[in-house]
């Protein structure tokens, strides 16, 4: 059975990349140890299992990397961080190896997403110029935003992503060049419904580039209290060494850049890392609890008390966790899998 599942071609890209590997190993693991600890703040489960991880590699390269031992770069930690994300994969070892790896559908989604994003890449070849010119390996990190001038109604965290490039000098120009042009699609079309356009700036100082859209604040004194959500976004790039930085806000972007010059080493054996401060994901919810009420309105039909309430609930039940983390582990002949749920 674990033969004809680690073989059988996939239908969901997105489970592939995150468990695919695990899928590979099964079929040289003999058996599974599992451990459940709990010491009354921190609830904790463990799944070991002994198998050939070399072997799965060979199955799965964009997940271990050839020789087994991809380690993940270090998870990056912004103040006011919900999720933190560090993950070792090839995804243009991925990209080349789709045939073998998923369905007929999938791969004509893949060839179709390849053309569209050849023409926005200027025509280039987007599996081999873009993904592989790219270091295997990505950070991915979601924080709470703190406003200063401008507040919109609606509050949405800011994302941010960190990958390595091959070859920086060709590389950063082929990125910024799209990310501008990506600035003036967006303005054409907001143009379109009426919204202002992003200002972009530009500076370079000492080897780092930073890319910045921007909107201009209203000049309506009310809306900057309670602005459209577009003022969520302020669009950023960022080359620095052989690192490039996409975020969806200066500030959270200027933050990520103060971390990967620090160079904290990567963990030893890490494959992946994902960690949630859901604290703070209680405090982004309590920010928003008016727009989560009229949504449970709209949705549900329930009148203003029941919504209400039914927020509240949920609100409190968080309100109990205060951090989860998920961790994959790999050597030559071990993966392990830690799930840990911290109490407040």
């Amino acid at each position: 059975m674990f033969n004809d599942l680690a073989t059988r071609k996939s239908d969901n890209p997105v489970l592939e990349l995150l468990a695919g590997g695990v899928v590979a190993a099964f079929p040289d693991a003999p058996y599974v140890t599992g451990t459940l600890n709990f010491d009354g703040k921190k609830l904790g489960l463990t799944l070991a299992m002994p198998t050939n991880v070399p072997a799965a590699a060979r199955r799965r390269e964009f997940y271990f990397s050839a020789d087994g031992n991809g380690q993940a770069p270090p998870l990056l930690a912004p103040k006011q961080a919900i999720l933190s994300l560090s993950t070792w994969r090839d995804f243009a070892s991925l990209w080349r190896h789709a045939p073998d790896l998923f369905d007929e559908q999938v791969n004509a989604g893949f060839v179709q997403a390849e053309a569209g994003l050849s023409t926005f890449f200027s025509g280039r070849n987007f599996r081999d110029e873009i993904l592989g010119n790219l270091q295997p390996g990505m950070q991915l990190v979601v924080a709470r935003q703190e406003y200063q001038d401008v507040i919109p109604a609606l509050k949405l965290p800011a994302g941010a992503i960190v990958v390595r490039m091959k070859n920086p000098k060709d590389t950063a120009r082929i990125f910024k060049i799209t990310f501008q042009s990506a600035i003036g699609f967006l303005n054409v079309v907001g143009g379109m419904n009426g919204v202002d356009p992003l200002d972009v700036n530009a500076e370079r100082t000492d080897g780092l580039v930073v890319v910045t859209a921007e909107y201009l604040p209203p000049k309506d004194e009310a809306l900057r209290k309670a602005a459209p959500p577009q003022f969520n976004v302020s669009p950023t790039a960022i080359f620095v060494g052989d690192k490039f930085i996409l975020a969806s806000s200066q500030s959270l972007a200027m933050e990520v850049l103060e971390s990967v010059r620090k160079e904290p080493a990567a963990v030893e054996e890490v494959n992946t890392a994902i960690q949630a401060d859901l604290g703070v994901l209680h405090a982004i919810l309590t920010d928003n609890t008016e727009s989560l009420v009229t949504q449970n309105l709209l949705q549900k039909g329930h009148d203003r008390a029941a919504a209400e309430k039914e927020i509240k609930g949920l609100l409190d039940a968080l309100g109990h966790l205060k951090t989860t983390s998920l961790t994959l582990l790999a050597d030559e002949k071990n993966l392990k899998f830690s799930w840990d749920v911290e109490l407040k």
